[in-house]
């Protein structure tokens, strides 16, 4: 099973497939370029981590980028 970070993050690479604009043309990294444009560029910028002490969690924040090349 893929870390949680990931699974968000092919999500909103499947919402963003297929818009009329950019078609298939999604990448999930900040650093390839597009073969052709328009594209979109989805990645995670940062992540903090708290440790809850009760129970052993983590609960974690994760701030995703999404940019739009024309």
């Amino acid at each position: 099973m893929a870390h949680v970070r990931t699974q968000i993050r092919q999500a909103l690479i499947a919402r963003l497939l297929g818009l009329a604009t950019t078609m298939t043309n999604v990448i999930s990294t900040r650093y390839d370029v597009f073969a052709t444009l328009p594209g979109i560029r989805v990645y995670a910028e940062s992540e903090a981590t708290q440790d809850e002490w009760m129970g052993g969690r983590q609960q974690r924040q994760v701030v995703f980028i999404v940019e739009a090349t024309a």
